[in-house]
């Protein structure tokens, strides 16, 4: 058995007074069970039914990729279905209850299980929109890089996240990091919260940590994570920059690390009319050995024709399920319309038996 935690990114594309259609962004891992290390990402559309009612019906669906965990995931796509109903409290927390159906490429995972979940709409804010009353607002998104040590063994993470913040004395980030060199194909999604004392555009926020983690041969077994970090970060007009130390553990394995982690991004306002955009993407590897990836580019800068995003790819192809990348890229484009560029990329990839002393790229 295997009991997933999801967490989803979602626009709303269309709204009618019978219903509305969102989709995203979604991105799952296991939490029990012994398969500490499936891991799934991919693309989610929901029909929510008389969406200005606080009491709404739903229903969902998904196409993801991944894989890990000694799983049998074959190829790696994933299917999801679900139907719900769900309460929306005004200018508040959705909570939703129903049932869920996943199948796994090959047949071996598949079946119904209970639905829960929470959902909240997030703002993008200033400072200042935070005088009148307290909201839970995005305002930082950052590339992440951190140097961590498991027993004798040193790890090096690559990886990206966003701050939020509820009124001037409560912050938290949501983060995802991969392996680069030891464990090749770990990867793990944090969440933390905790007070913020600030001075001035200063801040010091010691936090509580939860998360999801495992692949590599990290042995984290249902893939439960918990911890605690103090971070210590700057808030600038258009800049973002932070440090933090952390420390993690395992719920039920025996995986865990201690370490720094340094942080760099750009502030989101309103006033500035930033907002968090991907483009989603497929990919492909040519050969005989090739196959295909589904994926997303989160763009961080752009300027002109120069673009610098955070890009994740994950195989759904030619059995290569459990293979995926977390990667930094830069790219130019060609003058006027023409539809070409130029990127780079570097970042972490591994699994499938791929990559597998470095997962560095």
């Amino acid at each position: 058995n295997i009991g997933f935690t999801s967490f989803d990114l979602q626009n709303r594309l269309i709204t009618r007074e019978k219903f509305a259609l969102n989709y995203g962004l979604r991105f799952i891992g296991a939490t029990t069970g012994i398969r500490g290390g499936y891991f799934a990402f991919g693309y989610f559309s929901e029909l929510i039914l008389s969406p200005d009612r606080p009491l709404q019906a739903g229903l969902s669906a998904a196409l993801l990729a991944g894989g890990g965990a000694e799983a049998p995931d074959y190829d790696g796509w994933m299917t999801q279905g679900g139907l719900y109903a769900q309460y929306q409290f005004k200018n508040g927390p959705g909570l939703r209850a129903g049932l869920n159906y996943a199948f796994v490429s090959g047949g071996d995972i598949s079946g119904f299980s209970p639905l829960l979940g929470l959902n909240w709409k997030l703002n993008t804010a200033s400072d200042s929109d935070l005088t009148n009353k307290p909201v839970l607002t995005w305002n930082a998104v950052y590339g992440d890089l951190g140097i961590g040590r498991f027993k004798e063994e040193d790890l090096a993470f690559i990886g990206a996240g966003a701050r939020l913040s509820y009124g001037r004395h409560f912050s938290g980030d949501i983060m995802f990091h991969a392996l680069m060199n030891a464990y090749g194909g770990y990867m793990q999604v944090l969440v933390s919260g905790g007070p913020d004392f600030t001075v001035n555009s200063f801040h010091m926020s010691p936090a509580l940590v939860l998360g999801l983690g495992g692949g590599g041969a990290a042995q984290t077994k249902g893939g439960g994570l918990y911890g605690a970090q103090l971070g210590l970060f700057h808030t600038g007009k258009h800049l973002y920059v932070g440090l933090k130390y952390r420390y993690i553990e395992s719920f039920y394995g025996e995986f865990g690390y201690n370490g720094l982690f340094a942080s760099v991004g750009k502030m989101l306002s309103l006033k500035q009319s930033n907002t968090i955009s991907w483009d989603f993407v497929t990919k492909a590897y040519i050969g005989s050995e090739g196959f295909g990836n589904i994926g997303a580019r989160f763009t961080a800068f752009e300027y002109r024709k120069l673009r610098l995003m955070g890009s994740t790819y994950w195989a759904f192809t030619h059995n290569k399920g459990a293979y995926a990348e977390g990667l930094f890229e830069a790219s130019l484009h060609a003058p006027g319309s023409w539809p070409f560029y130029l990127i780079t990329s570097f970042g972490a990839g591994a699994g499938a038996g791929i990559n597998l002393k470095t997962a560095s790229l």
